[in-house]
């Protein structure tokens, strides 16, 4: 599809397609001169404790999703994240994500944007004894 819309149209797309390997993420470069995914969360709690907002889906492991935003450095692809506020992390979880954002953009430069979404509902919901 990115190929049409750049063959077809001249512009440019940017593709926010999930997890991808290093071998995706090269194959899309030349026709995508922008990628995206959210980080969401590097909490290993929300993915591995049964009963979170993460649990038993392996797209969502953020040692997955980490690497995803490193290989696009190590490509060069200039990419959006971000962070997903309200699944249920701790304040120290949602530092720990901003520095880990902030240390992927540092090593390869490539972040060019980082977007902050709240999750609105009651499973998500953010208080005084989650953050």
């Amino acid at each position: 599809m990115a190929v049409l819309v750049l063959e077809e149209t001249g512009l440019l797309p940017h593709l926010n397609p999930g997890v991808m390997t290093w071998e995706e993420i090269g194959r899309l470069k030349p026709v995508a001169p922008s990628m995206g995914m959210m980080l969401e969360t590097t909490s290993t709690r929300l993915f591995t404790q049964k009963g979170q907002a993460h649990h038993g889906s392996p797209d969502k492991d953020p040692a997955v999703r980490l690497r995803v935003l490193e290989d696009a450095g190590r490509l060069n692809v200039p990419f959006t994240t971000g962070l997903l506020v309200g699944i249920g992390e701790t304040v120290t979880e949602r530092t720990d994500s901003i520095f880990a954002l902030r240390k992927v953009a540092r090593q390869y430069g490539h972040v060019q944007e980082v977007i902050i979404q709240n999750f609105p509902g009651e499973a998500g919901h953010c208080d005084a004894r989650n953050g």
